[in-house]
């Protein structure tokens, strides 16, 4: 029975250690910001802050606290950046730019439309027919080889249409002439 006691003892003295150690921890490491004004000198603080009700008073603690209480009692924080704690926050970043529009290679140039209308044709008796065509209010006499305006040129009879070829772009441009003769 006298070893349960003992080692009851001891155990109960390690507990004890244990606390003490802990209790030296949490109030050493834990501090109480006092935020005053910047005229006020931090005396004033300490003074606000012990007025403390006599049945509410914390026990007196042992005096090698009491250099690290009065540090921590007498710091302050900037009462401008007490705001900020709370302030909204975001977590939104804007995306990234878009990327520069892909350079387009500039199209090939395109002959105009055939500016040009069939009126009608006529075969003389060496059976070379001849084409009348039309452009705004100039009528004109056509068959394969003649150039009009310098711009165009009657290269052929193909399929019952004439072939122009539009001369700037070497383009071949189709019109339409009806029932061949």
């Amino acid at each position: 029975m006298r070893a349960i006691a003992g080692r009851r003892k001891v155990q109960l003295l390690v507990a004890a250690l244990f606390a003490g150690g802990l209790l030296q921890f949490l109030t050493g490491s834990m501090s109480r910001v006092v935020v005053v004004s910047e005229s006020a000198p931090p005396v004033a603080a300490a003074e606000k802050s012990s007025t403390v009700h006599p049945a509410r008073a914390a026990p007196p603690l042992p005096s090698s606290n009491v250099g690290v209480l009065l540090q921590l009692a007498h710091r302050a924080a900037d009462a401008a950046e007490a705001g900020a704690l709370f302030a909204p926050r975001s977590w939104y970043s804007p995306p990234p730019p878009p990327p520069p529009p892909a350079a387009t290679p500039e199209a090939a140039p395109v002959a105009p439309p055939l500016p040009y209308t069939v009126l009608g044709s006529y075969t003389d008796s060496d059976n070379t027919t001849v084409y009348f065509v039309a452009r705004e209010d100039r009528v004109y006499d056509v068959k394969p080889g003649d150039d009009l305006d310098q711009t165009y040129s009657v290269a052929a009879i193909e399929n019952g249409q004439l072939v122009f070829v539009y001369k700037p772009l070497n383009v071949r441009q189709f019109l339409p002439i009806g029932a061949t003769p």
